[in-house]
């Protein structure tokens, strides 16, 4: 199984995204506040509105989730109501992924959609893995060593290995 970020692993992260994801760190910040992750969102939801980009994966992955060559799961901090909203934008239907984990917030008053799993942290506190990646994985007796969790961020990929998953940076999938 691979577990998938969503920003920086299948999307590119917006510069803008990357500047205050550097600001917030150089200011004591280990991870985003949850005011900072709405407000991107909402440009981010303004943004896929007024789009007249083409759909645009990184590294292929759009292609290998929509073949379903591999059991897909995604583990991010974006909301559920975000999420689908690109994925939709993608062409990913989320019927196609086995696991989806996203985190609590405000926005998912506007979502009437079951099937996934929301996370009350965000990375990279082991709490995001432990509440319901890793309870989905002994309930379908899945070994943690053979999944494979690929995050752009190292904070991330170090607190995944710790607790024995397999670790990847996107940028270096083939």
């Amino acid at each position: 199984m691979i577990i998938l970020d969503f920003d920086g692993t299948i999307v590119p992260s917006s510069k803008r995204e990357m500047i205050c994801r550097h600001f917030l760190k150089k200011i004591g910040f280990s991870r985003p506040p949850r005011a900072f992750l709405a407000m991107g969102e909402i440009f981010d939801f303004f943004r896929l509105l007024f789009s007249r980009k083409t759909k645009k994966g990184l590294n292929n992955l759009v292609e290998i989730i929509q073949t379903k060559k591999f059991s897909i799961g995604i583990l991010t901090d974006r909301s559920a109501f975000s999420l689908f909203l690109y994925l939709k934008h993608l062409g990913i239907e989320k019927e196609s992924l086995v696991f989806i984990q996203t985190r609590k917030s405000l926005f998912d008053f506007f979502l009437f959609e079951k099937g996934f799993f929301v996370s009350k942290e965000t990375k990279p506190s082991k709490m995001v893995f432990e509440e319901n990646l890793i309870p989905f994985l002994d309930s379908l007796c899945l070994e943690r060593e053979k999944t494979l969790i690929v995050d752009d961020l190292l904070s991330v990929r170090e607190v995944a290995k710790n607790l024995g998953f397999q670790t990847k940076d996107p940028a270096d999938l083939p």
